[in-house]
């Protein structure tokens, strides 16, 4: 029995490839490290954490050395620059969309991209603001979720980014970081869980 209208539900399209996978990437802290801070306080420690931000540049060199089309998303645009030194040299189809890009250099980005053959493996850095609903590069096959994100409308609409039909996709992947040393983290990780298992992805390995 249903009690009250449904405020929100997530299904895998139709248009989504066969495979959808999580790679859950546990990130273990020292007991005398794991306490309790603002949310705010959390993701600045986050960001500035280089054996972190180590484990997420070697997921995206990896990725992209499979051939894959990478998003990494982020909401902190120093975090970004973090990110981007550490793949810059090694990826030859590197691509930076930040807020404060002005509205033409953000089109002459997109339009490069847009150029690359279709199996052309890339690595696109960007704000998640600057990805919405009237952002669209269907070649993509793999998201590096760089900074965690609760469930409900985000988690999809990330998500989404990799569910568009293309010719080369045969599977799409999440790459998502579990970060044991923040209890609200934790429990953020809970609800993308719940996020993932309803639009029909499966986890890589247990963790």
């Amino acid at each position: 029995m249903q009690c009250g209208p449904v405020r929100y539900s997530a299904t895998s399209p139709q248009s989504a490839p066969k495979t959808l996978e999580v790679f859950p990437r546990l990130l273990e802290r020292q007991q005398d490290e794991i306490r309790e801070l603002a949310i705010q306080d959390v993701f600045r420690e986050l960001t500035t954490d280089l054996d972190r931000n180590t484990k997420i540049v070697e997921d995206i060199l990896q990725a992209y050395s499979e051939g894959r089309k990478v998003i990494v998303l982020t909401e902190r645009t120093g975090h970004l620059e973090s990110i981007q030194a550490g793949v810059t040299g090694k990826v030859e189809n590197l691509f930076v969309l930040h807020g404060r890009m002005s509205k033409k250099q953000r089109a002459i980005l997109i339009e490069t991209l847009e150029a690359l053959p279709g199996d052309a493996p890339r690595v696109l850095l960007s704000t998640g603001k600057l990805i919405g609903e009237g952002f669209d590069h269907p070649p993509l096959d793999s998201l590096v979720l760089a900074m965690p994100i609760s469930w409900k409308g985000t988690l999809q609409q990330y998500a989404g980014r990799l569910h568009r039909e293309h010719a080369t996709k045969t599977d799409v992947r999440i790459y998502d970081y579990v970060d044991a040393g923040y209890p609200v983290l934790l429990r953020m990780w809970d609800k993308r869980q719940r996020g993932y298992k309803a639009m029909g992805y499966q986890m890589s390995q247990a963790i």
